[in-house]
This record gives structure tokens, sequence and C-alpha cells, in this order.
């Protein structure tokens, strides 16, 4: 076991926290891009016989099997699902 300095320990707390806010801002963007694939694809699929989601924003949208989450190629032209 080591002891760390007044200043070490605040330093490693620092870092902690940082690291925390860092997850949880990474956590909500991938909740946010989740939610735009989602309206993306409802968009796109009005009328689509398939799953219901509710999104962040209380939106109620369902989404076309096999649908989900959807990747765009490198230029933006082409949205695939995955």
């Amino acid at each position: 076991m080591v002891e760390l300095s007044t200043e070490e320990r605040q330093k490693a707390e620092s870092l902690y926290r940082e690291m925390q806010e860092a997850f949880r801002a990474v956590g909500q963007a991938q909740k946010n891009y989740i939610d735009y694939s989602y309206e993306f694809v409802a968009d796109h699929f009005p009328n689509a016989d398939g799953t219901e989601v509710t999104l962040a924003s209380g939106r109620r949208v369902r989404l076309p099997h096999p649908w989900g989450v959807v990747t765009f190629t490198p230029d933006f032209r082409i949205a695939v699902p995955h």
C-alpha cells in the first residue's frame, strides 16, 4: 500500500471525476445517436410494421424489421441498418 500526498490524492480525485464525466458524455452521445438513427428510419418509413420504440423525446415510432441503428457510409449518401 502506498500513501499519497494531499496533492497527489487531489490530482487523482480530479482525474477520476474527469473520467466519470467522460463516460457519462459518451453514454449520452450514444443515446443521442441511437435516437437520431431511429428518427431517421421512422421518418423514411412512416407506416412501418415492426418494433415500436420510445425516443428520449417521448415520441413513439415504429421501426421496420430488420432496421435498428443506422450506419452511414463515409460520404453520408447511403444509410444501412446494422
